[in-house]
């Protein structure tokens, strides 16, 4: 699809979403927790045991900041098992 006819595209999705919502307020959450534990639990199932640099440099963290979120994650799956 080149440029024009996704600009075509999206004034109809536009037009069909004020049809049928128009006048009305819409709310669509961030989900930012979602993908924040998410993240985590990427990072957490590639930790090894001592690869925090590496993880660090992967996700663009400062290495405690990779440390803090290993027991983070490891602490909500201990009370998860517990629970």
């Amino acid at each position: 699809m080149d440029e024009q006819q996704a600009a075509q595209f999206a004034i109809r999705v536009v037009d069909d979403l004020v049809d049928a919502w128009g006048g009305q307020m819409i709310c669509f959450p961030t989900s930012y927790k979602r993908k924040l534990l998410q993240r985590e639990e990427a990072v957490y199932s590639r930790f090894n045991g001592n690869n925090y640099a590496e993880l660090s440099h992967e996700y663009g963290m400062g290495e405690r900041g990779i440390r803090k979120l290993i027991a983070r994650v490891r602490q909500r799956k201990l009370a998860e098992k517990a629970a």
